[in-house]
């Protein structure tokens, strides 16, 4: 295997395979907003390619980063999680291979070391844990993990939730009205929508991962990846939920939160569904409703809201290796 490092804005090599093997954290018109508001991210992107056909096997993002006066190679700053991405095709051998040449790069680079920021397992249709085997066996260590809450859309159905929620959901529905803001309609609400995201956030201690501008920039910049939603009553919102289409077929919940003043309603219950059934109707295959920790730390009270909804949890793995 050879390892190629590569501007992703620039490569054709890059942007054809994501044709076939798509994934927003590894699309450039994603990344950019990094750029486009002063993250200050050194971008090291890797292609690993058969020396002879010069067929791609993965591709990797990365970015170079100083820790104690060190530098480390970590996949990747910037989005939700990278790691490799693997062609469909790509044998385990060849992960194996493709992982060697990578950890002789990282030596040859200076590196010393590396964390890979894993997506869950269940993501592929033909979803197994070679890509884990390969890691392991190749001298990486699974040093975190993190649970996320998957539904599986073809299995979701109205009659396996409990009364109790349905019942949340049916009332909940005789008040309010939820609206997909279609086209350029979110600008007409994106001051209250992020207001309510800001204030909910902030009541439990933490804050929106983006700024009100850089959701306007990734929105802009992938119209047809980010979805808006908002549940209001008597015309205020009193929720809000923003969608990525992580894959061609995966839907991630970025954010879903509520006025706390409506929290009484169970309006997140009514949104939540509501977004759930939009994207089982445009035959998304997952729907990721998102982590359930801060520091570590499991909030139970989130994890029992998504499983609810008969979300399984899946693990997203964290690898790393040291020289």
């Amino acid at each position: 295997m050879s390892v190629e490092e590569i501007n992703i804005n620039e490569s054709t090599r890059w942007k054809d395979f994501l044709k076939e093997s798509y994934n927003l954290f590894f699309d450039y018109d994603f990344l950019s907003y990094n750029d486009a508001f002063g993250k200050n991210i050194e971008w090291n992107h890797l292609l690993f390619k058969s020396p002879d056909t010069q067929k791609l096997n993965g591709i990797l993002t990365g970015c170079n980063e100083i820790i104690d006066g060190k530098k480390y190679f970590i996949s990747c700053n910037g989005a939700s999680f990278g790691g490799f991405l693997w062609k469909k095709k790509v044998t385990t051998i060849q992960m194996m291979e493709s992982l060697e040449e990578f950890k002789n790069y990282l030596q040859e680079n200076g590196y010393s070391g590396c964390t890979l920021r894993n997506p869950p397992l269940i993501y592929p249709k033909n979803f197994n844990q070679e890509y884990d085997y390969a890691l392991l066996r190749t001298g990486f260590v699974n040093t975190d993990n993190v649970i996320t809450n998957i539904i599986r859309l073809n299995e979701f159905d109205w009659t396996q939730l409990n009364n109790p929620l349905k019942r949340n959901i049916h009332n909940c529905s005789k008040i309010a009205k939820i609206k997909y803001l279609e086209g350029d309609t979110y600008k007409d609400y994106i001051n209250d929508f992020y207001a309510v995201l800001d204030k909910s956030l902030k009541s439990k201690g933490t804050s929106p991962t983006h700024s009100l501008d850089e959701l306007l920039y990734i929105k802009e910049n992938n119209k047809d990846k980010i979805f808006f939603f908002i549940c209001t009553i008597e015309e205020k919102i009193t929720a809000i939920c923003l969608l990525f289409a992580v894959e061609k077929d995966v839907i991630l919940n970025f954010y879903l939160a509520t006025d706390e003043e409506y929290r009484i309603e169970r309006v997140s219950d009514y949104l939540l569904y509501d977004t759930i059934e939009w994207s089982k109707k445009r035959n998304y295959r997952l729907y990721d409703i998102g982590t359930s920790e801060k520091n570590s730390v499991l909030n139970e009270g989130l994890f029992l809201f998504k499983k609810k909804f008969k979300a399984h949890g899946f693990l997203r793995k964290t690898y790393q290796i040291n020289f």
